[in-house]
């Protein structure tokens, strides 16, 4: 998800390109389709901060659907099992002391009854203590030992300059179009030390052939990229963590578009030649949102899937253009789609990682508010603070951090991870909460307890979580290392 919107979007630009509603001052001062789009894009982006910053204040931005599909999952249970716990022994303990001291009806009874009543409270107890113990042990800790991030080599970085210049000599793009590129890179919040695929660099042979791309992008040169790229990581992360390739018992691989015959999992089982029975999976056209599945405990995941949704399933849709050249196609409501998608998301994750404290305050503002008729209360908003330490956020964009940032009421140095990220690799889908994490790692930001919230969102349309927890201090020299072919 970048910087762009409109009926369609391929590598020939927009072929059409509509806007209405906050955009429409905007864009009726646009002479260009180029120009629509770049108006309609930053109006749309700020329509939705505003919107959400306008319904905070108000309390409109609340779902009871969304919250208490939250309270309904086994991970609530199991983060206030001790709570629980205290209070029904604080129980039983009471009704075993007023039993057996202060309860002179009881004592009429006779004997016999009392310890019947202290028999009943030394059970329920037990059963307590019981169901506590199952639900504790009962579920299997998934930790992350350790993971390393792809550095490509020098040969492959592109400034700004390089970028214009490649543009140029490829022939597919007429003047107007390479201006709006340049206005665009300078907005995009990428850096000038980012990186271009091989391929990207043959313009001169993409020009030779008419301005056709396919004669070097093509399934030949996506090939040898993904292996470059899944070799390479998955090599240098056996060797770091000192683990043989036979023993790896489950395979997952991800890639948004590139689903070639045999799969990439076949390729790594065939690379580094794993066992018979080992078990994979390859996962496609997730989007960026499929990079969330020791350094780190999992706490908790939580997944959104607004597929349901005709508008949500359609936002991002891979297809041909009339000229029959293969782009992805971003709607005009895609901004909507995504705020929607998160706020689902952040609203099923709020029951599992706020203390005790911030429930109750959240639902007796709500309840004086909504049912006891005081609009005078501002709404209550949780500070995520609470909940966590550091927060990485798919840099799916310049805007869409900036949105996060401002809605969350966020930090500059909570979102430096993911402005970092972009600057530096470019919008790299779902691997660029990884680069986040390990920029944490490497400015010496994570220390033992410390809650990261990942989150990231992609194609479908689905919005995921995953919140880590930090197992130990993690030096800078004992940070994730980039993985790299020179």
């Amino acid at each position: 998800m970048g910087d762009a919107v409109g009926d369609h979007v391929g590598p020939n630009g927009p072929q059409a390109v509509r806007a209405n509603g906050p955009a429409r001052e905007t864009v009726a001062r646009a002479t260009t389709p180029l120009g629509v789009l770049s108006a309609s894009t930053r109006s749309l982006w700020a329509h939705v901060q505003q919107r959400y910053l306008r319904e905070r204040e108000t309390g409109n931005w609340v779902n009871l659907r969304y919250i208490f599909s939250g309270y309904r999952t086994l991970d609530l249970a199991y983060n206030l099992s001790p709570v629980l716990f205290g209070a029904l022994l604080a129980v039983a303990f009471a009704t075993v002391y007023e039993a057996y001291h202060t309860a002179p009806a009881l004592s009429l009874l006779g004997r016999r009854y009392r310890y019947n009543i202290i028999e009943a409270a030394v059970l329920l107890i037990a059963l307590v203590a019981g169901v506590v113990v199952y639900v504790v042990v009962r579920r299997r800790g998934v930790f992350l030992v350790d993971y390393v991030t792809f550095l490509p080599p020098e040969r492959l970085r592109v400034s700004y300059d390089a970028f214009m210049r490649l543009t140029a000599e490829s022939g597919c793009f007429s003047q107007e179009s390479m201006d709006f590129q340049m206005k665009l890179l300078h907005r995009s919040g990428v850096g000038e030390e980012a990186y271009f695929p091989a391929a990207m660099f043959q313009a001169k042979e993409i020009a030779a052939h008419g301005g056709n791309g396919a004669a070097v992008l093509n399934m030949q040169s996506a090939r040898e990229e993904a292996e470059m790229v899944l070799f390479t990581v998955v090599e240098q992360l056996l060797r770091k963590t000192h683990t043989r390739a036979r023993d790896i018992d489950i395979l997952i691989v991800n890639c948004s578009l590139f689903n070639p015959t045999p799969s990439l999992s076949a390729m790594l089982v065939n690379r580094f030649q794993m066992k018979s029975s080992v078990r994979t999976y390859n996962l496609a056209g997730m989007g960026c949102s499929a990079g969330l599945i020791a350094k780190y405990a999992l706490l908790h995941t939580v997944r959104t899937h607004r597929g349901g949704d005709d508008p949500a399933y359609g936002c991002i849709y891979q297809e041909e253009d009339k000229a029959g050249i293969r782009g992805v196609r971003l709607s005009k409501q895609i901004m909507e789609v995504a705020g929607e998608a998160v706020r689902e998301n952040i609203f099923r994750l709020g029951p599992l990682v706020f203390p005790v404290d911030v429930h109750v305050r959240f639902f007796t503002n709500l309840l004086r508010r909504r049912y006891l008729r005081q609009r005078h209360l501002k709404p209550y908003v949780p500070d995520f603070h609470r909940a966590f330490d550091h927060f990485c956020i798919h840099t799916g964009g310049r805007a869409v951090i900036d949105t996060l940032e401002s809605s969350l009421k966020l930090t500059p140095q909570d979102v430096a991870p993911s402005r970092y990220a972009l600057e530096r690799f470019g919008n790299t889908s779902s691997a660029s909460i990884w680069y986040e994490l390990q920029y944490l790692e490497r400015n010496g930001k994570m220390r033992r307890g410390h809650r990261t919230w990942q989150i990231a969102f992609g194609s479908g349309f689905k919005c995921n979580s995953a919140v880590w927890k930090a197992l130990r201090h993690i030096r800078p020299d004992e940070a994730a290392v980039y993985a790299t072919t020179e």
